[in-house]
């Protein structure tokens, strides 16, 4: 199977903090991925009944000795979305990366702590940034307007809770950047021409939609 070819790129939103106070993520400009039922990936039947965080890194941790073997080669950086990421952070020299795997869209000119929930991920990071294990966006052990922005690349599906993850991520950074796909940008990856049932993977199926956010 090819693992050349590039990916689509997604949409990228950045909001800094005299825009974005006081507005809710309903009221955010900007396309979001239209899924539902986001929580059914980790044994909810509602937000309010989700499995113990415990039970959630353990699973985690289980699929990711599989999936994450030789994650750095395999998954590595597209300069498209780098050139996103970059413009969106702007002039921030303190950056949180939540949900960072591997850490490919980490700059080794500013400072950055990494949020990762698998030990797997953790143990191939490669940025030299300080790693923190952590359930997710919804647990962040750190202080209030601690960094200057926060970073999400393709993580809501990972989440448990989008609205508490959203609020934490808010909480602590000056501002925010989330990447994302549109459905459309998904079906024209390459991927879905050798293995169409990528669509049905729970990182497809279980991500949030704009009603969930």
């Amino acid at each position: 199977m090819p693992t050349s070819q590039p990916g689509p790129v997604p949409t990228t939103w950045s909001k800094r903090p005299s825009t974005y106070r006081n507005k809710t993520p309903r009221g955010l400009q900007g396309r979001w991925l239209r899924r539902r039922n986001w929580y059914v990936g980790w044994g909810c039947s509602s937000p309010s009944r989700c499995l113990p965080v415990e039970v959630i890194l353990n699973t985690l941790d289980q699929v990711y000795e599989s999936i994450g073997v030789g994650y750095p080669v395999a998954r590595r950086p597209d300069p498209r979305i780098n050139r996103l990421i970059v413009d969106a952070l702007g002039d921030a020299r303190t950056v949180l990366n939540v949900g960072a795997d591997a850490g490919n869209y980490e700059s080794s000119e500013r400072s950055v702590v990494a949020v990762e929930p698998t030990l797997k991920m953790i143990a191939q990071h490669k940025t030299g940034a300080s790693c923190c294990r952590a359930r997710g966006a919804e647990a962040l052990p750190f202080r209030d307007q601690s960094f200057d922005a926060a970073l999400g690349t393709f993580t809501l599906h990972h989440g448990t809770d989008v609205s508490a993850g959203l609020q934490g991520i808010r909480q602590v950074a000056k501002w925010q950047v989330i990447l994302l796909f549109e459905p459309a940008e998904s079906l024209k990856f390459w991927l879905v021409e050798y293995f169409l049932e990528c669509l049905a993977l729970p990182s497809e199926t279980g991500a949030p939609g704009i009603d969930d956010v």
